[in-house]
């Protein structure tokens, strides 16, 4: 939950489907969460990990990708050169993203 102009607005992902931009919703009121997105500490022995938790689908962080689509980055899960043209794959490059609250 983060705050515009003091009113809380609350956003959750709402599709993560292989080979497709994470989607989000945003509301002045709650919003369910979806099930299949989660959160995971890093848990490295050396520390110098993210300063928050990992996005994670069930529990794989390990599959996002930024990629190239028309001017913008998108985060896509599972990039695949099989997308209809919503994205460049050749542009695609791993990402972890980090789940921050300071925003």
């Amino acid at each position: 939950m983060s705050t515009s102009d003091g009113v809380p607005t609350f956003t959750v992902a709402t599709q993560a489907a292989a080979g497709t931009a994470l989607q989000f919703s945003s509301s002045i009121r709650p919003l369910p969460n979806n099930p299949i997105f989660c959160a995971v500490a890093s848990t490295s022995a050396e520390g110098g990990g993210p300063r928050g938790p990992a996005l994670a689908v069930g529990t794989d962080t390990d599959h996002f990708s930024l990629c190239q689509s028309g001017v913008a980055n998108t985060i896509i899960y599972q990039a695949s050169a099989t997308n209809n043209g919503a994205y460049d794959f050749s542009t695609c490059y791993p990402v972890t993203v980090v789940i921050d609250d300071l925003v």
